[in-house]
């Protein structure tokens, strides 16, 4: 609420004064980010994309699991198979950035026509039920800039298509997820090598 009043007091205040440094100052805010819409039953985004959720994402946060503790540098890159398969491919460095490359392959398929509700097979012989929980809400054809997913098993990853995520994004983020009853404390950032975009 507070963001908003703001927001609104910037507004009126460049309307009614003729000082420019003012409606310059009101311009350059930045717009708040834009979230997906939930499903009826609030477990997931309402639809995903699945062209723009292809291609590389970095694990920006996660929470603890035996993985995330022996991993660094995490990214997850997905590839459209067939019109019902994902190609998946997970890797990390073991122990630290300067470690051996970690790679797991799998395939993932959607459970409805949302396709925020995945099921995937890392080769494990089973199958992991993954719901995309928050999403990029701007509207157009460029891939989504951030993700959160969530396991049945309570695991959460925060995914974004840079190292770093944005802090405007992260704050609001952390917000919905913990209006969901999730504990963003419990999320680790996960480290990453420089890289040149």
């Amino acid at each position: 609420m507070s963001r908003l009043l703001v927001l609104l007091s910037l507004a009126c205040s460049t309307a009614t004064t003729e000082d420019t440094s003012v409606e310059t100052d009101a311009q350059s805010v930045a717009p708040w980010p834009s979230f997906a819409e939930y499903s009826e039953d609030e477990q997931t985004v309402a639809q995903v994309d699945p062209a723009r959720y292809l291609g590389l994402w970095y694990e920006f946060a996660t929470t603890p699991s035996q993985q995330q503790q022996y991993c660094a540098g995490t990214t997850a890159e997905y590839s459209l198979i067939d019109a019902e398969t994902i190609g998946v491919l997970n890797q990390c460095f073991v122990g630290s950035l300067d470690g051996m490359l970690n790679q797991i392959e799998g395939t993932a398929r959607p459970i409805d026509d949302t396709y925020a509700r995945l099921l995937v097979d890392l080769g494990v012989g089973f199958e992991l039920p993954y719901n995309v929980i928050e999403l990029d809400g701007t509207e157009g054809d460029d891939p989504y800039a951030f993700a959160a997913v969530f396991s049945l098993s309570g695991q959460i990853w925060i995914l974004s298509r840079t190292p770093d995520l944005d802090p405007v994004v992260q704050e609001e983020l952390w917000l919905r997820l913990e209006d969901r009853g999730l504990d963003t404390n419990d999320l680790i950032e996960t480290e990453h090598a420089e890289v040149e975009l």
